[in-house]
């Protein structure tokens, strides 16, 4: 209070501190709100001539007593609510200014995002209230809104204080009926007339394009060959935003609004490709990060508008790689969702294109040779639906032979079919090329984090060999690696999932050591972790699938302290999520494996209740189940390089 008053060169009196203190509310004393008694102060030392007025009439006694006497009834008036006292604020702004003007203030700043520069209120203020722009009125209404504006730095854009000043005004303009899109639109118009380097066109013009619903002017601005590297930067940063803003158990309203850019007509083919690469390079920038109801509903248009596109142009380089390039990601997302024939379907789709580009693309008046391949992607579609055989052809392939991820994912095909030996020879050559990339480029983290799961994989083959104490080892580096990786990225939820999981596989080290608590140490960790990504990304089948997986040998630990009604309590859980993941997609042999061995477990119970069975479970069969899921937790998911 005593900062606030300085500011205007005041004082106030004990007794007007005393009817602070002394306000009670409904729910509690307001002055203990900070936020209540700045607006109050700021009330208190706005009183203008009306007030004087007031006081000269109805109080008595020297000039600076009526004014203590009318600061402490006025206190008393006021009510004891943030939003009503921001109501105030405004009521008493409109008093002074008019309600046109005020409102026009207020929804441009409330529609804007980091506020305006007086420039952009010069533009906007007329527009939206019908007044002439007056330098000295608007300097006026800035200062009675003083206390609750800030000037942000370099540009000098005045915008809000704190969020529940934008909150009061929206509900302020909402019961005048004032229309958002109205005001954005008249934001996009003013923004366009700005140079193209304006920095606050370049980064708002697509906000209040959108926020006006003109999707043709949106498109039309995406498709410009004339945008330049900064506007396109701009516009592409606020469609992620829009994106990864969107909570993940809401539906996919931005998407939804993105996808309005496809059913614009009136675009050439070349434009209709701008845009789409837009697109492209949003969900590029969005995959994994939101939720996959989000991808479908971006993804899906997409890939039939890049459809449309080629079939205008089928020879048209550019168009058949982005269709490929979308047809991949739409792959991805299937396989993310479970429906791994779709995923098949569109990898093989991909291919099909690229290898018409290979066919196309002459060398020295020859058909070149074909190197591109088919997909790792489709190679690990079909490595969850159980062909063994049809993945490795694809691993294998020669377009492969550079490649990290295709020779670690050589060694899990060997794994699950119990060659260790050729699978620790095949990690170690992606090993191999991790590190010499990481070498020519020592910054290359998606190398380095790929470097950590490759490690881990050896890890697990030493697991199923029995190397307990070096298989322990190989987990540690590889946590070190993976857990530096997500503690720099603490929004990328699949670091964090591949964190969770090497808790998993040091758990699975420490069982086989005896070392019980540790192991029990290491689930919790590994559990609470993918619990956190699971609670972001609910809808996401494989961070279910993998959290469903922790509570196999929790329950394993239980059961083998005798403690059978609390290990069924887990292996249930486990089974509850499995049979919905089953149901969902029955052809995936991962689920459909994992589901057995769940289901196993509680019929065990069953029978070691009835008599049939031994009091507990022999270590020798938790360790069997232990490296069955050694096996299954090796496999690698999408954006997973290795």
């Amino acid at each position: 209070m005593e900062e606030i008053c300085a500011r205007y060169h005041r004082q106030l009196e004990t007794s007007v501190l005393t009817a602070l203190v002394s306000k009670s509310g409904p729910n509690a004393v307001p002055w203990s709100m900070p936020l209540w008694l700045v607006i109050v102060a700021e009330e208190l030392n706005l009183i203008d001539a009306d007030d004087f007025s007031r006081a000269a009439r109805d109080y008595t006694g020297r000039d600076d007593q009526r004014l203590t006497a009318l600061m402490c009834d006025l206190i008393d008036e006021m009510p004891a609510d943030v939003q009503q006292m921001y109501r105030v604020s405004i009521a008493r702004a409109e008093s002074i200014f008019g309600p046109e003007l005020v409102s026009a203030f207020l929804a441009t700043i409330c529609i804007g995002r980091f506020g305006w520069r007086e420039m952009d209120f010069r533009a906007l203020l007329p527009r939206l209230s019908g007044e002439a722009w007056d330098e000295l009125r608007f300097a006026n209404l800035r200062r009675l809104f003083r206390g609750h504006l800030r000037r942000r730095e370099p540009l000098g854009r005045w915008d809000f204080h704190h969020g529940q000043m934008r909150l009061a005004s929206r509900n302020w303009l909402a019961k005048l009926g004032f229309e958002e899109a109205t005001v954005h639109a008249a934001i996009a118009d003013h923004l366009l007339t700005l140079s193209t380097d304006d920095p606050v066109r370049v980064e708002e013009v697509m906000v209040h394009l959108l926020g006006a619903e003109d999707w043709g002017r949106a498109a039309r601005y995406l498709s410009d060959n004339r945008l330049d590297e900064p506007g396109a930067i701009g516009a592409d940063r606020v469609m992620v935003d829009m994106i990864r803003t969107t909570p993940e158990h809401a539906p996919p309203q931005a998407a939804n609004t993105l996808a309005r850019l496809l059913e614009v007509e009136g675009l050439d083919t070349a434009a209709q490709s701008r845009v789409a690469r837009h697109l492209l390079n949003v969900h590029f920038r969005t995959q994994g990060r939101c939720s996959l109801a989000s991808e479908e509903a971006l993804l899906v248009p997409l890939e039939a508008y890049l459809d449309r596109i080629v079939s205008q142009e089928p020879g048209n380089r550019v168009y058949l790689e982005q269709h490929s390039a979308g047809l991949m990601w739409l792959g991805n997302l299937y396989r993310d969702q479970g429906d791994l024939k779709s995923s098949l379907e569109c990898f093989r789709c991909a291919e099909s294109i690229d290898e018409r580009m290979a066919d196309a693309a002459p060398v020295n008046g020859r058909p070149r040779e074909r190197l591109a391949g088919p997909s790792l992607n489709r190679g690990d579609a079909l490595f969850a639906k159980g062909d063994l055989d049809g993945a490795l052809a694809i691993y294998r392939h020669p377009a492969h032979a550079d490649s990290s991820a295709a020779h670690c994912r050589i060694g899990n095909v060997l794994r699950m079919r119990n060659d260790l030996e050729g699978a620790l020879a095949s990690y170690g050559t992606g090993i191999e090329i991790l590190k010499r990339e990481l070498q020519e480029n020592p910054a290359n983290e998606p190398a380095g984090m790929n470097l950590g799961i490759a490690l881990s994989t050896i890890g697990s083959t030493l697991l199923q060999k029995k190397d307990f104490d070096g298989a322990l080892d190989y987990y540690r580096s590889a946590e070190k690696i993976i857990a530096g990786h997500a503690a720099k990225n603490p929004t990328e939820p699949s670091l964090h999932f591949e964190s969770s999981l090497m808790r998993f596989r040091i758990g699975q080290a420490l069982l086989m050591l005896s070392d019980r608590q540790g192991a029990r140490e290491s689930l919790i960790g590994g559990i609470s972790i993918l619990e956190r990504v699971v609670a972001q990304h609910p809808d996401n089948p494989n961070y279910l699938y993998h959290l469903s997986l922790f509570n196999l040998p929790l329950g394993d630990l239980l059961f083998d302290e005798g403690d059978i009604n609390g290990a069924r309590v887990h292996w249930r859980a486990a089974a509850e999520v499995l049979k919905r993941l089953v149901a969902r997609d029955p052809e995936n042999a991962e689920w459909r494996k994992s589901l057995d061995a769940a289901l196993g477990r509680i019929d065990h119970t069953v029978r070691t209740r009835e008599g049939a069975g031994e009091p507990a479970l022999h270590h020798s069969n938790a360790r069997r189940i232990l490296n069955g899921l050694s096996r299954i937790l090796s496999r690698k998911r999408r954006r997973v390089g290795v």
